[in-house]
């Protein structure tokens, strides 16, 4: 059903005088399970169809969301789109729609025939990851199982009509044990249960390693980070690379020229939307171009700043493949891979902190990169390349430019995380990071 409504949405804008038009259009399934006290609390079933529609007249830009397959009402939002779109400026980032090349073609083996049958009946999925929470230590766990089946359309102005099918599947779990927590998180394409089951294992392992609370001072330490971390880092890293936060000037990467040195030379931070396996892939942008992995960082040195056909023409650079109609984002992030164990990279650190998981991050000043983010769930404090206790909340307040060049070394096996503190899914190690300011929360 959704393949013809593109069509038909766009030929209605056409007939009005719309220059460009896109239109994106999804037919959702959805389940989510939410977990409270080592029990399923609510499930929630979504249906339906959501469409994203872009129009442009006279470089006047419109971009809104309608969530219906009504065409008649479709139809009205269009038209009084065309009544308000006189009323705007012209836009100073404006450029066509781009014709492309090579046409984009859908991502093949992104959709998990298994995901699609537990999106009806969750219910087993559900127990097995909150039994395997208890079997390794927890007192009671809480998160949330979810589930998704997407039919994603794109018809354009230029010509392009395409389709892709994927799935997905987010869960993030926090285990208690006594006054202790920790957490995990595990996002997908397709699912792997083994992988799925490390969040109720990984989470449990983090609230009952210690039960020794050590007060901590504030101070200048060395951290290893989790993947929940430096996901959640990582995702501010490439919205500081978006074409779009560097023309507004509120990337701190932006004095940067690139192949310019901006992390420790381990370091490589890449979007790839090429691989089925993991979430957000897909195999073209809201713009109808082909979507490519390429890196923000490589091996430390700054590679590419992500790009629509907008802040490409601004910038006089070429389209990544990343558009957003207004701001260019990553879809599927990945950190590369170091060659450490993570208990060897415990060894490595000898002195300092293991976060586990953090929220509240804030920048304070987007151009030098100043931020600061509070520490959730375990803050395990290791002496002699020994865990010897657990502290209390604490903030990490420091700059992205100093973080990423002290990153030193990378645990070789990566994780693929998200929560909703990680907005854009990352694939990632543990990472050891020398010298970062800590602080105490003051509430």
């Amino acid at each position: 059903m959704i393949e013809d409504l593109g069509s038909k949405v766009l030929n209605y804008a056409r007939g009005l005088g719309f220059e460009d038009i896109a239109v994106e259009t999804l037919e959702i399934k959805r389940t989510m399970v939410k977990i409270a006290n080592s029990q399923p609390s609510v499930i929630q079933l979504w249906e339906g169809i959501d469409l994203s529609i872009y129009l442009a007249k006279n470089k006047r830009i419109l971009v809104y969301n309608v969530k219906s397959d009504n065409a008649d009402k479709i139809f009205a939002s269009i038209k009084n789109a065309l009544s308000r779109i006189s009323r705007l400026e012209e836009s100073f980032l404006y450029a066509p729609l781009p014709e492309v090349d090579e046409k984009p073609k859908p991502l093949d083996g992104a959709s998990d025939p298994l995901i699609r049958e537990l999106i009806s009946d969750p219910s087993d999925l559900t127990y097995k990851l909150i039994n395997e929470a208890h079997e390794n230590g927890a007192d009671r766990v809480a998160g949330t199982l979810d589930l998704e089946s997407v039919k994603r359309c794109l018809t354009t102005s230029t010509g392009l009509d395409i389709c892709e099918d994927t799935t997905g599947i987010i869960a993030y779990m926090r285990a208690f044990s006594g006054d202790n927590s920790g957490h995990w998180g595990y996002a997908s394409r397709i699912l792997n249960e083994d992988d799925l089951l490390e969040v109720p294992r990984k989470a449990s392992e983090y609230a009952t390693v210690s039960k020794g609370n050590t007060r901590i001072e504030p101070g200048r330490y060395d951290l290893i980070l989790s993947p929940l971390v430096i996901g959640s880092l990582s995702n501010y890293i490439a919205y500081a690379a978006s074409g779009l936060s560097k023309i507004m000037g509120v990337s701190f990467l932006a004095r940067y020229r690139i192949d310019e040195d901006v992390a420790g030379e381990r370091f490589t931070l890449c979007d790839d939307p090429s691989r089925p396996d993991l979430y957000g892939s897909g195999g073209f942008d809201s713009e109808g171009v082909p979507t490519v992995r390429k890196c923000i960082i490589d091996s430390g040195k700054l590679k590419s700043f992500l790009h629509n056909s907008k802040t490409a023409a601004f910038l006089k650079e070429k389209t990544t493949g990343n558009a957003g109609w207004i701001m260019p984002h990553p879809f599927a992030l990945t950190i590369g891979k170091g060659e450490l164990g993570e208990n060897e990279l415990i060894e490595e650190l000898k002195r300092g902190l293991i976060i586990n998981n953090n929220w509240y991050t804030r920048l304070q000043n987007s151009v030098e990169g100043v931020f600061s983010t509070v520490t959730r769930d375990a803050l395990l404090v290791v002496e002699n390349g020994e865990i010897v206790g657990q502290s209390k909340r604490m903030r990490i307040a420091d700059t992205f430019p100093n973080l990423l060049k002290n990153i030193e070394l990378l645990s070789k096996r990566l994780y693929k995380v998200s929560w909703w503190e990680i907005s854009t899914a990352v694939e990632a190690p543990y990472v050891l990071v020398r010298n970062i300011n800590i602080t105490r929360p003051s509430l």
